[in-house]
């Protein structure tokens, strides 16, 4: 009875066995049946062959010759790629050049648009003839720089030539140390498409196609993706509005702009960065990654959509504009230490409501420090606490800031500062406006170029130089201006020539400078 039994267990753990291994040969034969990549057949109306060409994985492995006894030669190539995650990663793979495959079927005729690959799974991947054949692509070495997010965008820097190829076998890596490694390389994926990108944030990764067993090659005309999208619309908008694009899918077809007037390109910032595929499972940190452009004053956005199969969008113009607050104007009648300043507007009465700060070099004002009524911002005395030129910026929501310089001087001192006499001459007869600027009013039958002349003498010194101004008047509107610049403590006179007849007036007077700046108002020092 025992030895039946031995018996009959080793003839059971035998058939066991067998039925085993046959269920593990029927479950790994799809597998396999892709992992050995199979015959690749290229066609197509875009090829110069009319017959389809067929390169068995033999071949292509260069184990086996072609019909004229040659054999296919081989690459070992190394691409920087991100996914549309985006996350960034190596790849590196051992086949055949793409333009040697397609050379075998006579190669492309000049008609060719686009190269269809299609895998044994059913997955296919179109590419244009443009941006697969044509544009040169790339590995970029240094593009981990910035780690492994694929939003940020690596150092572009060494930029290396890569051809298309069909690989064999192949696998990726995260370190480039993992790509020199033969040991990583599988077939499980032959035959594997794999290129390069045409810029250092493009995700290519996305069709490298697997198991690809057709190559055809199209002459259809090539469709173009739809012109990209913006929320809101382009106008007049509130400071800080956040603007959003689109492009058709949000998905490998990107966005990519400028705000500095230039044409964008693919090498320009990319919007979208996260797929759409991914949205629901990176809610946390889309609005982070895809992140809206702010628009704090007028801003021109242009875009345009980039995306594998098709060809570019045409380039479209954004245009916002924010409201412009009222102009400031600086103080200077109490510019100095120990008075409170006061800067007068055009009064505005939704400006002023939506007053919401006011920073002094770029420090924010508590309340009580500074008060918003009507045509006037008044800001306290101890906010200037020395003699200099201060940055004052007003913010209001939906208004772009309103800026200005305010000059700050140590005291008034007395008054006048310098006096301004102009020289007895039979040319003109001196006088003073009611604000006690100098004038000298031509005399009757006088005309032509003539010279005026004012003594100058300080009561009390100004540092530095200063610029006396003789302004040239004929029925009270002004004619020209002619400015003297000079240390005036030490030069005595000032003299200006202008060509004149009977009644002109000209104006002399003492300020401590004058210059194109708006936002810089002269100080008279008389």
């Amino acid at each position: 009875m025992r030895i039946r039994s031995s018996w009959v267990f080793k003839l059971f753990l035998t058939v066991f066995s067998v039925l085993l291994l046959a269920g593990t040969v029927s479950l790994m034969a799809p597998a396999d049946a892709l992992a050995v990549g199979g015959d690749v057949t290229i066609s197509g109306p875009g090829l110069n062959s009319t017959a389809p060409v067929i390169i068995t994985q033999n071949q292509l492995r260069s184990v086996d010759p072609l019909s004229d006894g040659t054999t296919l030669q081989q690459q070992d190539v190394i691409y920087s790629t991100i996914n549309t995650w985006p996350t960034k990663s190596w790849y590196r793979g051992q086949g055949v050049k793409l333009t040697d495959l397609l050379n075998l079927a006579g190669g492309v005729k000049p008609e060719a648009t686009q190269i269809k690959f299609t895998s044994r799974d059913g997955f296919s991947a179109t590419f244009t003839v443009e941006e697969l054949l044509n544009a040169p692509r790339y590995r970029f070495p240094n593009f981990m720089s910035t780690g492994l997010p694929g939003h940020l965008p690596g150092d572009p820097s060494g930029k290396v030539l890569v051809d298309t190829i069909i690989a064999h076998q192949s696998f990726s890596a995260q370190s480039y140390d993992d790509t020199q490694d033969p040991e990583n390389f599988s077939r499980a994926d032959a035959n594997h498409l794999l290129y390069g990108q045409r810029a250092v944030t493009q995700q290519t990764n996305a069709r490298f196609a697997k198991y690809v067993q057709k190559i055809e090659v199209l002459t259809d005309p090539a469709p173009k993706w739809d012109d990209p999208t913006v929320t809101p619309e382009a106008g007049v908008v509130p400071a800080g509005t956040m603007v959003e694009m689109h492009a058709p899918f949000d998905d490998e077809d990107k966005v990519h702009y400028t705000i500095d007037g230039s044409d964008p390109t693919i090498d320009s910032p990319m919007y979208n960065w996260i797929a759409k595929r991914w949205w629901s499972s990176r809610q946390d940190e889309l609005d982070q990654i895809n992140h809206k452009i702010p628009i704090n004053s007028d801003t021109t956005i242009k875009a345009i959509v980039i995306g594998p199969g098709r060809s570019d969008s045409e380039i479209v113009t954004f245009s916002y504009q924010v409201p412009d607050p009222p102009a400031l104007a600086v103080d200077v009648t109490d510019n100095i230490i120990g008075q409170q300043v006061e800067l007068t507007f055009k009064d505005d009465s939704d400006w002023r409501a939506a007053v919401t700060g006011v920073s002094v070099d770029g420090a924010d004002l508590v309340d009580g420090k500074y008060t918003v009524t009507v045509g006037m911002i008044t800001i306290a005395a101890d906010v200037f606490t020395e003699a200099k030129d201060y940055s004052v910026v007003v913010k209001a929501a939906g208004y772009e800031d309103a800026a200005v310089v305010q000059t700050i001087e140590e005291t008034s001192g007395p008054n006048p500062v310098y006096t301004v006499t102009p020289k007895a001459d039979d040319v003109y007869t001196a006088g003073t406006t009611q604000e006690g600027i100098n004038t000298m009013t031509v005399n009757d039958g006088v005309t032509g170029f003539k010279y005026f002349t004012v003594n100058i003498a300080p009561v009390v010194s100004h540092s530095g130089n200063e610029t006396v101004i003789f302004a040239h008047f004929r029925n009270g509107s002004q004619l020209g201006l002619n400015a003297t610049r000079a240390d005036f403590d030490q030069v005595e006179i000032a003299q200006a020539g202008f060509n004149v007849q009977s009644g002109d007036v000209i104006k002399a007077y003492i300020v401590d400078n004058l210059t194109n700046a708006i936002d810089l108002n002269p100080i008279i020092l008389q």
